[in-house]
C-alpha cells in the first residue's frame, strides 16, 4: 500500500478577522487601517525568522471559511489577528 502526502507550503497563516463583518466589507475603514499593518508587521517578523507564513486579508469571507480553506489545504496553524 502505497500513501502520499501533500505538505502544504505555508505553516502558518494569519486571518485577518477584526476586519470582516459575516464577510462584509468592514463597517469601519478605520479599524481595518490599524489592522492589516500590524498583521503584516507580524508576518514580516515571522518570516525574517524563517517560518512559511502566509497573511490571508482577503474580502468577502468569514473567518470560519477561511479557517476551513487553509484546513483542507493542510496548513497546521491558523490564527486570528483580533
Amino acid at each position: 500500500m502505497k500513501t502520499s502526502y501533500r505538505i502544504a507550503a505555508a505553516i502558518a497563516v494569519l486571518l485577518t478577522a477584526a476586519v470582516h463583518v459575516f464577510g462584509q466589507l468592514p463597517k469601519d475603514p478605520e479599524e481595518r487601517a490599524k489592522v492589516l499593518p500590524e498583521c503584516a508587521k507580524t508576518v514580516a517578523e515571522l518570516k525574517a525568522q524563517g517560518l512559511g507564513v502566509h497573511l490571508d486579508d482577503r474580502e468577502g469571507m468569514t473567518p470560519g471559511a477561511k479557517y476551513y480553506e487553509w484546513e483542507m489545504k493542510g496548513v497546521p496553524l491558523r490564527n486570528a489577528m483580533l
